[in-house]
């Protein structure tokens, strides 16, 4: 959880002493309890009440979403929250946005909301979000509105694309807008992130004409497969799919660099999710990164994780989501790497630059 709303007893006043400490999934403590810190209470003094914001897009390198994921500290007892994409920043707090001022609107319980619809334009564009009770009715007024900008002409020359391990996240409360937990974040170069949560490679390459080629990037980091092997889905078929990907990439001037899957741990996958993993992924696998090995240039994730042995707990909580640590292994071998593969595009070009004349 990134946040937690505090209830404290009636007729507190003055300095509260606050300590925090980080617990697993068995509820065993993974850290210290941290310094503690002073929080004034003054009850006499009145604010707006609602849900705090906290993802911030746009903020560095890899935070730009096409498929934004919106994340806010909830307020104490409340379970279900609003939230409202907007055109413009002028909007009341207390009142819903009107029809020409809205984008989408979307319902949540907790505290984010992965929002399933792409979202971009040649204009900055807004979130909020607040509280509502089980009926629906605002239990808090709106946010202020936070600013959004996806625009497709933003000169992208590195795209991202693939499913939740690319979109981000990990250790099961951190969302692709909480950006430590994003690869991308981490690269030396900005990049858009065209990935979306829950993609199968067919669900990649099936949006690929309306989530990619809008963008035109001159480069595509591609790695797209994890939930189709680990859902009894064959290696022969999602190499299929990713070809259909680096057709398309050709059909529309991109360069596309594929990245070899990393493993996942079905033990932990099981306890996280309560999901099964087939059988012989490990094997599906190995024919797909053998595929992905054999194209002209690649990025090889195989430098980082051992690809025979089922991914480190270190690296995912959840068997599945590199966590911090993963994605900044994840970006040490894409950025040792990159010089390597941009020589090689280079060295291709040229040559049917030659074989053209």
């Amino acid at each position: 959880m990134a946040g937690y709303n505090l209830a404290l007893p009636a007729g507190t006043r003055g300095d509260v002493s606050v300590q925090i400490q980080s617990f697993d999934l068995d509820e065993k403590p993974v850290s210290a309890l941290s310094p503690v810190e002073k929080v004034h209470v003054d009850p006499d003094r009145k604010t707006a009440l609602y849900p705090a914001p906290i993802s911030q897009f746009n903020s560095g390198n890899g935070t730009t979403l096409l498929y934004p994921v919106y994340n806010w500290v909830p307020l104490n007892g409340v379970r279900h929250y609003e939230v409202e994409v907007l055109r413009t920043n002028a909007v009341s707090p207390t009142r819903e946005a009107a029809p020409d001022q809205l984008l989408e609107r979307g319902k949540s319980t907790g505290f984010d909301w992965y929002d399933d619809e792409s979202h971009y334009a040649p204009y900055t564009m807004y979130w909020r979000v607040r509280g509502i009770d089980e009926a629906g009715n605002p239990v808090s007024q709106f946010c202020p509105p936070q600013p959004m900008k996806v625009d497709p002409e933003d000169n992208w020359q590195v795209g991202t694309l693939g499913d939740s391990i690319s979109h981000g996240g990990g250790d099961l409360s951190y969302s692709p807008s909480d950006f430590a937990y994003s690869y991308q974040y981490y690269l030396p170069f900005d990049s858009i992130n065209l990935a979306e949560s829950g993609d199968t490679s067919e669900a990649t390459l099936d949006r690929f004409d309306k989530d990619v080629v809008p963008f035109h990037p001159k480069y595509l980091i591609i790695m797209t497969g994890s939930n189709s092997l680990r859902g009894w889905v064959s290696g022969e078929s999602v190499i299929s799919d990713l070809k259909g990907i680096r057709e398309k990439c050709e059909d529309n001037g991109i360069t596309p660099i594929f990245m070899t899957l990393p493993p996942v741990n079905p033990a932990n996958i099981k306890r996280a999710f309560d999901e099964p993993t087939a059988e012989g992924w490990r094997a599906e696998m190995a024919k797909v990164n053998q595929w992905i090995r054999s194209l002209p240039w690649f990025i090889d994730l195989g430098t980082q994780f051992d690809e025979n042995e089922d991914l480190p707990t270190r690296y995912a909580l959840d068997g599945l989501h590199l966590n911090f640590r993963g994605k900044r292994l994840m970006a040490k071998a894409i950025t040792e790497q990159w010089d390597g593969i941009m020589a090689k595009i280079r060295m291709a070009r040229e040559q049917d630059q030659e074989d053209e004349e």
